[in-house]
């Protein structure tokens, strides 16, 4: 079995989470022992027998499985084409899927995230920031309405590079109202995620999407966050990786800012001008 299609049968495995794939791939694992796997992989023993019968039936038919694996775009931690920058991070993905030009991953990247509902003050710094930026990284964004959304937009207009994470497989399109945009993504840019095709999008995939976001990126702006929001968690990751963190200052009093206020006293540096970014030369120490 090769080891491609080895990997791409555990993405389909419910119960056989990224750190269990980690670790067969750091022991350089491929074959069809079930109760190895289950060991080597560390696998909860809440989920062994489920995990179990799943592995039984797909190596069964396992021509079938070969067959699909050709089907979709993937790469593994150990393919060359895997970005260095996120290899780094605490919890890799094990198997990255994508549609689109998969040489956008080595280029320097900015994450640029923020509110699902963002005011109009937020849509004015993006117009603002955006086309300045562009010519200097590529955009990486969630694809989530708001922020994501009109980041990836405005990058686009700009005759920009942009690379759209989400959190389901590529077949699916979520929210619905960005399909267009994400077709437009995966056509001409580059969409990636850590799940297979007909992977619909659960809450707990949202977190793991955003570490990608921060693991991918050399930096990450943070455009309007909320006190314990979701992008608010994702700049903090972003922190914690050792990655520049830059957030644009709100209204004092405004809830919406209160994320971008905390991320400032916590260490995040404040950016009213795109240049604030662009002249932090030590970010391009991430170009591979």
């Amino acid at each position: 079995m090769e080891q491609s299609v080895f990997f791409y049968i555990l993405c389909h495995i419910v119960g056989l989470g990224n750190r269990s794939r980690l670790k067969l791939l750091a022991q350089h694992y491929v074959g069809d022992d079930v109760e190895k796997i289950i060991r080597l992989g560390e696998v909860s023993f809440r989920y062994q027998e489920q995990v179990r019968q799943q592995l039984i039936t797909c190596f069964n038919h396992l021509t079938e499985w070969e067959q699909r694996s050709r089907e979709e775009s993937f790469i593994l931690l150990t393919d060359a084409s895997y970005p260095d920058i996120l290899a780094s991070i605490y919890d890799p993905p094990a198997v990255l899927f994508y549609e689109g030009k998969l040489d956008l991953l080595k280029e320097n990247s900015l994450g640029v995230i923020g509110s699902r509902k963002p005011i109009y003050y937020s849509y004015q710094m993006l117009n603002y920031f955006i086309p300045r930026l562009v010519p200097h990284f590529v955009i990486v964004s969630g694809l989530a309405r708001g922020i994501d959304a009109y980041a990836h937009l405005k990058t686009l207009e700009a005759n920009g590079r942009a690379i759209a994470v989400i959190g389901s497989g590529l077949d699916v399109y979520y929210p619905i109202e960005n399909r267009a945009l994400q077709q437009k993504l995966m056509a001409e840019q580059l969409v990636i995620s850590e799940y297979p095709q007909g992977t619909v999008p659960r809450p707990y995939h949202f977190p793991a999407r955003n570490r990608i976001i921060a693991g991918l990126s050399s930096g990450v702006c943070v455009m309007q966050a909320g006190a314990h929001s979701g992008t608010f968690i994702t700049a903090n990751q972003a922190l914690e990786e050792g990655r520049a963190v830059y957030a644009i200052p709100g209204n004092a009093l405004a809830r919406e800012f209160e994320g971008c206020h905390q991320l400032i006293q916590s260490g995040a540096k404040l950016v009213y001008q795109p240049e604030h970014i662009i002249e932090e030369k030590w970010l391009y120490q991430y170009r591979r």
